[in-house]
């Protein structure tokens, strides 16, 4: 779908699942290439569920402070996201 037509309503989404993939296989530094890149499609619906595992990828490499900086891009930028709560949980622990 990417490669035929970058411009497809479900690309985005398309892009999203890549990344997920890419998680489910702990390819982190490869999943959060395909998780930025789903910022790269305008009003993307897939963007706050990208930002949240952006938070998760660092947090699996061990790189805290990263997954920090990712988290507070989520606050700002996806404020009402159910995401933000759960990413909040999640470091709390760390």
């Amino acid at each position: 779908l990417l490669s035929e037509n970058a411009n497809h309503p479900l690309a985005d989404n398309a892009q999203y699942w890549i990344g997920e993939c890419h998680y489910a296989l702990r390819q982190y530094d490869a999943a959060i290439l395909d998780f930025q890149k789903v910022f790269t499609f305008p009003n993307s619906n897939k963007a706050p569920d990208a930002q949240f595992k952006l938070v998760l990828c660092y947090l699996k490499k061990g790189d805290i402070e990263k997954a920090r900086e990712e988290f507070q891009r989520l606050q700002t930028d996806y404020p009402d996201s159910p995401y933000v709560n759960r990413a909040s949980e999640i470091l709390s622990k760390y």
